[in-house]
């Protein structure tokens, strides 16, 4: 689950906020289950310090018409194919519905393996319930 802002005014902003940017009336704490579908994505292939390369870089539609970027893979260059964006401390990530949802029931062990080695440099990937 990804936490958002929404706005009686029918904006939604994330990361969450506390008053909304278009009318600045109070917003109230919501979830939205993360999943949706690749828009587009980028490679980058001089990535700033610290991350690897190439970089992809992947924009992904959710429900509610938000559009997020979050890193991909190189096996997620398909537009139009659904995702599911995890977030951890400070990085938004997507992988393959598909597969997640498959190993998830049959493999839990190696999905938790797989999924912190593949966190970010330096960083811890949590496991959100999935």
């Amino acid at each position: 689950m990804l936490k958002v802002s929404k706005c009686e005014c029918g904006k939604i902003d994330m990361p969450d906020v506390n008053k909304c940017i278009d009318c600045g009336k109070p917003t109230a704490q919501d979830n939205v289950d993360g999943i949706g579908n690749i828009l587009s994505y980028t490679v980058v292939e001089m990535p700033p310090e610290g991350f690897p390369a190439p970089l992809y870089l992947v924009m992904v539609g959710l429900s509610d018409n938000l559009k997020l970027l979050c890193r991909g893979s190189k096996n997620l260059t398909k537009i139009g194919a659904k995702v599911i964006v995890m977030q951890d401390e400070e990085t938004f990530y997507c992988e393959e519905y598909r597969w997640l949802i498959i190993l998830k029931k049959k493999f839990t062990p190696l999905f938790k393996f797989i999924i912190n080695k593949f966190k970010p440099a330096g960083k811890q990937r949590v496991d959100d319930g999935l």
